[in-house]
């Protein structure tokens, strides 16, 4: 595979074909809320039902990604996001003309492993770029603009044609994206691989590796219910499209504010700050079970899951500058989110929403001393290069 100097840049519309590969990949697991709520109510599910469509399709993601993380960088990039790309739209169309639980649960299932291999490779790439951590902010920051457009868009057609409509819209935005992807650059010589190599560090990358999807966990218990738990305060369906819409925009604030600070603080206060923050966040939203409450556990669960995000895939990306370590990354995220609706929903029909929120808080407090050695490692691979 050719490698381009590291003193090339990338063009916009390299940039855009990136961009449009995380959207691919990442689009129905962002707006996941409104879909399992459509799903629930169109196909008359239970939640424990509902969550296992989410869980499938996020296992599926979780589980290929780290299948293949170690091969991706000698694998042929450019074809393997365009064929995966391709599977994710007709997975969602598939997703649209179902009618039963099992045809639904097998398309959620090969969508998941197809948006897998999208993210796997999309990162693993970005991760053997110059500057990584600034494309994969902006990256983000695209994705999350274009899914809050879509939880002001996805109630109304959920009103009227149910889960069907609902990855119809899902499917177009991928088919549409996937336009873009024919620029996809080859990998540059990424300056990270001047100060080691995450491979030198066997414990601290097994360890935060570890970390990611319990972080990730804590997210999944409550995001993916959120429009549950809006219903169950009494919110209106339109307003709480609304409200996610507006806190999604809203958490653009934690991407901007993840760009500008860059590494200036190393990894271990980000990361640290962003997991907390998302897991108070969904604390506020289990537990006060009011409207204020609800407004602004959103808020503050998007800004700071949006601040995090970078952080995780940067450190990432610095431990391992091959990017086998960001291919796994990108699986681990949502294996870590998409156990959350599937235990969520168990533990609605025992406790409630509020223990919820009390479970993420555990999850962050053991991820946060997993994350420790990492944490050293980096300090030390970053000292090393300044």
């Amino acid at each position: 595979m050719r490698v381009q100097p590291s003193s090339d840049k990338l063009d916009i519309r390299a940039k855009a074909a990136l961009a449009a590969a995380v959207l691919i990949g990442y689009l129905s697991i962002n707006v996941s809320p409104l879909l399992l709520g459509a799903v629930k109510d169109s196909m008359g599910l239970t939640a424990s039902q509902a969550g296992l469509l989410t869980t499938l399709e996020l296992l599926g993601f979780g589980f290929i990604s780290i299948t293949v993380a170690n091969w991706i960088p000698g694998w042929p990039t450019r074809r393997l996001i365009y064929g995966f790309a391709t599977l994710v739209t007709l997975s969602q169309v598939v997703s649209a003309l179902s009618s039963t639980l099992f045809a639904l649960g097998a398309a959620r299932l090969v969508a998941g492993i197809s948006e897998g291999m999208v993210i796997a490779t999309t990162y693993a790439l970005i991760a053997r770029q110059r500057q990584p951590a600034r494309i994969y902010t902006r990256c983000l920051a695209i994705l999350f603009s274009i899914s809050g457009v879509c939880f002001l868009v996805l109630p109304d057609i959920v009103g009227h044609f149910g889960h069907r409509g609902s990855y119809a819209l899902v499917a177009g935005l991928t088919g549409l994206a996937a336009v873009f992807i024919h620029k996809i650059p080859p990998p540059q010589t990424n300056r990270a691989t001047v100060g080691g190599n995450g491979a030198h560090r066997p414990a601290a990358v097994v360890l935060t590796l570890i970390a990611i999807p319990v972080i990730t966990f804590s997210d999944g218990m409550i995001w993916p219910l959120a429009e549950r738990v809006g219903v169950a305060i009494g919110i209106a369906p339109r307003t709480i499209g609304f409200i996610l819409a507006v806190s999604f925009f809203s958490g653009l604030s934690g991407t901007w504010l993840a760009d500008h600070l860059g590494d200036r603080f190393g990894y271990t206060r980000p990361i640290l700050a962003g997991a907390w923050g998302t897991a108070t966040g969904g604390l506020l939203i289990a537990t006060l079970a009011t409207v204020p409450g609800y407004i602004v556990g959103t808020f503050a669960k998007n800004v700071a899951i949006f601040f995090l995000m970078p952080y995780l895939l940067s450190a990432a990306a610095a431990m391992d500058p091959r990017g086998r370590m960001s291919a796994a990354a990108g699986g681990l995220i949502p294996l870590g989110f998409g156990t959350g609706p599937i235990v969520a929903g168990h533990l609605i029909e025992r406790s409630g929403y509020p223990i919820l929120g009390w479970t993420g808080l555990c999850a962050v407090a053991i991820a946060s001393l997993l994350l420790i050695p990492g944490f050293l490692s980096l300090h030390k691979l970053r000292s090393s290069r300044v």
